[in-house]
């Protein structure tokens, strides 16, 4: 029973101590870099995989200014909470990502989708380490 208790009262102390994204991305500048990987696979299977870094600077108005490596810079909207981080281009296209890992220095998020077509299962996953800069 006191095992029982000890863990209740680290999770509860954790998530106390967890401060919402909104509160962290947009602290000092807001400036954090980015490593993308990009998965496809087939029915379980790996089919391709890419990569892209850049950064991601977000402001206290709601705005973010994406800038991957080598492209010109894009600017969003973005909301978050506890458990999602949602990229707005315009009222007709935004992207959901979950939180998988968050703290005041890095942040993890995860986009997939997945479909099904002649029998075969497509997942596509798009997942962003965040580093504090």
């Amino acid at each position: 029973m006191k095992k029982l208790i000890a863990i209740v009262s680290a999770l509860i102390l954790f998530a106390a101590c967890t401060k919402e994204p909104s509160k962290i991305l947009p602290r000092k500048d807001g400036k954090w870099s980015y490593i993308a990987t990009f998965t496809d696979l087939k029915n379980g299977v790996i089919e391709s995989t890419d990569t892209d870094t850049g950064t991601m600077v977000f402001n206290d108005d709601g705005t973010v200014v994406f800038q991957s490596t080598g492209e010109p810079a894009e600017t969003f909207k973005w909301t978050a909470t506890t458990e999602s981080i949602t990229l707005m281009e315009d009222a007709s296209f935004s992207v959901v990502f979950k939180i998988t890992a968050s703290s005041s220095k890095s942040q993890t998020w995860l986009f997939e989708t997945t479909n099904t077509s002649g029998g075969n299962t497509f997942i596509n996953k798009v997942e962003y380490k965040l580093t504090k800069q």
